[in-house]
């Protein structure tokens, strides 16, 4: 059985990019030893939310996506932030992977709403992947299932123009 762990390692914004896109450092382990020969993820991008705190300014601002301040205990939810697809090349062990997230014109009225609202500090994000796995198994099935999630580490910073 095919056992992967998934870490952020880090997020940088892409300097030379049609769209604005964040890249997303992928550190991707797989604990048995054996050789992949790919693998195909989904990667949801979720803003958390309730994981940082807000200025009086930035609660304002942000009245209209989640109530009165007052009631954000039960309105302070998850935002989806993106949704991209992966693959994964080759690799034994261990390999990372760069996860470009791209910010196009349909980007979420949810999301733009929080990001806008916010003056600055950091945005906690989760990721959460799904996919299949490919691998050369003699005896079983080439091919698995596979869930995980990760999040940056604390501290990684994208400096975006604007403001």
């Amino acid at each position: 059985m095919t056992e992967l762990g998934f870490e952020c390692a880090g997020a940088e914004v892409e300097r030379y990019a049609a769209a604005p896109t964040l890249n997303l450092r992928l550190h991707v382990a797989e604990a048995t030893g054996q050789a992949i020969h790919s693998i195909m993820l989904q990667c949801q991008i979720r803003i958390q939310p309730r994981q940082r705190g807000y200025s009086d300014t930035e609660a304002e601002n942000l009245r209209d996506l989640y109530g009165e301040p007052g009631r954000w205990g039960q309105t302070l939810r998850p935002l989806q932030l993106a949704q991209v697809p992966l693959v994964v090349p080759p690799f034994q062990g261990e390999t990372e992977a760069n996860l470009p997230v791209p910010f196009t014109y349909d980007f979420e009225v949810a999301s733009t709403k929080y990001l806008h609202g916010l003056r600055d500090g950091e945005i906690p994000l989760e990721l959460l992947f799904s996919g299949t796995v490919f691998r050369k198994a003699p005896q079983a099935s080439p091919s698995t299932r596979c869930r995980g999630t990760a999040r940056p580490p604390t501290g990684s910073r994208c400096a975006c123009g604007g403001r």
